[in-house]
């Protein structure tokens, strides 16, 4: 599809229920294994990471998401030790075996120090693409209430892309936060970018989310 008939889609943008206690945070893959310098990815994404701001940004959405009442979810890949039950058929899942990252209960499978989860806040661990496949994802937005999910985090053209897909498919307004999340390569980045402005019911900023937040509705 042409940018030209792409760009006629951009009027169905920035439309979503924004009342904070219906709202969640999805924060995909902020793990030591896949943005700091030792970590099983950080080869790939490291150096970008830090040097975008992403990390910055990130928590800033994050908290200020979290002061106004959304619920945060942290989501994590995972595996069992030995990598029982993995199956290998791409080169993502290939890479995650071969560089002997992601184990269960390992500091590399942490979330980094600069997005700890609050008390309150949620952790999920998945072992695929999207946050949704093979995780209790669904059952704890259906169980919040939430009716808008907000989704940053690595890659956006991975876990992002098929998580936000997912969310869409089963009918939440789906918010993609832009500079809330990388790619390892620029072009892989916009690419996604491209395809969600029309998938999701907002394509904005961290800062521009937090400025839409509307005023909470009565707790949880």
């Amino acid at each position: 599809m042409s940018d030209k008939v792409m760009q006629g889609f951009d009027v169905l943008q920035q439309d979503f229920h924004n009342d904070p206690a219906r709202t969640a945070i999805i924060a995909l893959h902020w793990q030591n294994d896949v943005v700091t310098p030792k970590g099983a990815f950080g080869s790939t994404f490291a150096d970008a990471v830090s040097q975008s701001g992403v990390i910055e940004r990130t928590a800033k959405l994050i908290d200020g998401a979290r002061n106004a009442g959304c619920l945060i979810i942290f989501v994590n890949i995972v595996y069992r030790p030995g990598y029982s039950g993995i199956v290998q058929n791409n080169a993502l899942f290939r890479r995650a075996v071969t560089s002997e990252g992601f184990i269960t209960h390992t500091p590399g499978a942490a979330i980094i120090d600069k997005l700890q989860p609050f008390a309150g806040d949620i952790v999920i661990d998945h072992a695929r693409s999207s946050a949704f496949f093979g995780s209790d994802l669904l059952t704890i937005l259906i169980g919040n209430g939430i009716r808008t999910v907000a989704i940053g985090g690595i890659a956006t053209n991975v876990a992002v892309d098929h998580t936000a897909r997912d969310a869409m498919q089963y009918g939440f307004d789906t918010v993609l936060l832009e500079d809330c999340c990388f790619s390892s390569d620029i072009e892989h980045h916009r690419a996604a970018l491209v395809t969600l402005r029309v998938l999701c019911s907002a394509v904005i900023t961290g800062a521009g989310f937090l400025n839409a937040l509307g005023p909470s509705s009565p707790a949880r």
